[in-house]
Parts: structure tokens; sequence; C-alpha cells
């Protein structure tokens, strides 16, 4: 039997205890209803009774469950509070309301995977600004293969969500179980601006080196981001670094057929 639907209680308890909440705690008649109507259906379902009222886009249960005393912190069958897929799927009425009801902001799936995380991986922005000012939640905190809600948000190109993170005190040279940081996520995927941010609002490290050696200048030059590749030089990246394999940049660039950017290496000074 999966105890992680209502960890509170078991499912008949729970049924039994709310039409005792109807004359307490202010629960109306029609809140009573709600919770117990959204309680029931999740018989057979693998999930809880806020993730329900959650997919129906319901606030009026969600504020109904939550006066009702269901744990606001139960997991579904893959490991997830109602607030968790709140952020993921950007519902941010009803993550203010999970997190004024006392949802904890920093509860971590299988993998450590936090609402901010998500609300970051997905670029909810409303969310993530919510989590951090109202709800205190970790901006620091690891989720899957070690990423953080930075390293999300400026591989994915979310400038708004890296800018809050950034003001909040995220790490900009927190590293993944590979090494890779936030600056070499955004040069690997073209975000100018967030690498622009990292380097001028966060110091990041312009010569970190993340999975194989390869540097932020590596992945922007073998991949064509000939702006990227000029903020980096101009940052004071290690032309000449090498990665595990000892390639450099201007090797990257000559192999993939970026001939603006091994021009722009050499009249920099890159040697080879």
């Amino acid at each position: 039997m999966n105890t992680t639907r209502i960890r509170a209680a078991p499912l008949a308890i729970a049924l039994l205890a709310l039409p005792l909440l109807a004359g307490c705690g202010g629960m109306t008649e029609e809140e009573r209803m709600l919770a117990e109507a959204y309680t029931t259906k999740v018989v057979g379902t693998g999930k809880t009774p806020l993730e329900l009222a959650l997919e129906d886009q319901n606030a009026a249960a969600v504020r109904a469950l939550a006066a009702a005393g269901v744990d606001l912190d139960a997991k579904n069958e893959d490991g997830e509070t109602a607030l968790m897929k709140a952020a993921e799927y950007g519902h941010a009425e009803i993550a203010k309301l999970l997190v004024d009801a006392g949802a904890d902001a920093d509860a971590e799936t299988e993998h450590g995977d936090t609402p901010l995380i998500q609300a970051a991986e997905y670029g909810h922005a409303e969310i993530v600004e919510m989590l951090i000012d109202d709800a205190g939640a970790d901006v620091n905190a690891k989720g899957n293969a070690g990423l953080t809600a930075l390293m999300f948000a400026a591989g994915n190109g979310h400038a708004e969500i890296v800018e809050m993170l950034i003001d909040a005190g995220a790490d900009a040279d927190a590293e993944t179980e590979h090494g890779d940081t936030p600056l070499i996520q955004a040069a690997e995927y073209g975000h100018a601006e967030i690498v622009e941010m990292l380097i001028d609002d966060a110091g990041a490290d312009v010569n970190a080196k993340g999975n194989a050696g390869l540097t932020a200048l590596m992945f922007a030059a073998g991949n064509g981001h000939a702006e990227i590749v000029e903020m980096l030089i101009d940052a004071g990246a290690d032309m000449d670094a090498r990665s595990e394999d000892g390639e450099t940049a201007l090797m990257f660039a000559a192999q993939n057929g970026h001939a603006e950017i091994v021009e722009m290496l050499r009249e920099a000074g890159a040697r080879e």
C-alpha cells in the first residue's frame, strides 16, 4: 500500500475527520464538501488530493484541503508534492496558496529537485520570485546531477530568472557533478544576455572547467556563438586552455567551420 498519498492519516481516517472540521477551524459546509470530494477521488490514482485539485486548477479546493488539515507536503507515487507540481506547471495562484498555508518550499524529489529548481527550469518567473521572497527557498539547492536553479535558468535562457537568482545570492560558480557551471551552460546554448549578466553582475569564473575539461569559451567557439566568444575574451578567458583531450577553443572553432571565430581568436592572440 502506498502510504505517501496521505501521510497525515490513512484515507479512511481522513474521510472520518473531515466532517468534524465543518464546525471548527472556520471551514464552511462548501469547503468541507470540496475537501471530502477530493480526498475521495484519490483512490487508485497514486496522486494526492492537493495534486488532483491542482490539475483541475481549483484554487477553492486547495484552500479547502489546507483548511481540512491534509498533509501539504504529501508526495505522489513519483515523489512530488503539490507545490512542486504547481511550480513546474506555472500555477502561480495555487503555489502561493500552498506556501501561505505552510507547504515546504525546500521539499525534494528523490533526485533532490525542489520547487524552486522546477520553477526556474520551466521559466516561471512569478513563482521563482514568490518562492524566494515569501518562502525563503534555498537558491543554492542542488537537484538531479547536481544542477541548481541558476544552472537550469542559465541553460534554458530565462534571463529574468537568472537576474532574480543572482540578486538572491545564488552561487554563480556552483558546479554540477561533472563540473559544469551556470556560465558554461549559458555559453554552450548561446544565451549572450545571461553570459553578460553572469560575468558582470555575478563575477562568474570565466575559466572554470566542466565536463571533459571544457570551458565556456570552448563551448561558445565550438558552437559558433561569436558574440559570447567576444564577451569571454574581453573578460579575460584563457584562449589557450586545453580540454582533457588537449583541444583549445581555436581548435573547436576550426573543426566546426566557424571562420569568424577562428579569426577573432587569432586576432586576440590565441596561439593554437
